[in-house]
């Protein structure tokens, strides 16, 4: 079987990215779920593989917001993924690292981890002149 191109599946993380930031569920689950697929048989890419973990970070970020859980139950556990992405922090550059520190920062601000979150997006404003997205880098 022929292997999926890295910048193909890097497109679809793209637009999966999108759906994400217009809390557009259906379309995001779908492009999740393909993109899990195409993983499976793609080109090896270190970067493209930590640019879907985070990704992936950000669209459980994205569904604890709109379904946030009632009183007395414990909200989503996002620690382990988020050691695994810190853990690979040191390889992270230009845009992976704006979008660690963005998505982490937020992260802490659902946390009501303040400082935490001030931190983690000073390290991502850093690396703003990296976004192109008008609406994101607003």
């Amino acid at each position: 079987m022929e292997k999926v191109l890295s910048s193909h599946v890097g497109m679809k993380i793209n637009e999966w990215y999108y759906h994400i930031q217009r809390f557009n569920v259906p379309d995001a689950e779908a492009y999740k779920e393909e993109i899990k697929s195409l993983l499976d048989d793609m080109e090896e890419n270190q970067d493209l593989l930590l640019y879907f973990s985070l990704m992936e970070f950000r669209h459980k970020l994205m569904l604890d917001y709109l379904n946030p859980l009632e009183n007395g139950k414990e909200r989503a556990n996002f620690r382990e993924l988020a050691m695994k992405i810190k853990k690979d922090q040191e390889k992270l550059t230009g845009l992976l690292d704006y979008y660690f520190n963005f998505f982490y920062g937020m992260y802490e601000f659902e946390n009501y981890e303040y400082l935490n979150a001030i931190t983690f997006y000073k390290r991502a404003e850093k690396k703003l002149s990296l976004v192109s997205d008008d609406i994101e880098r607003a």
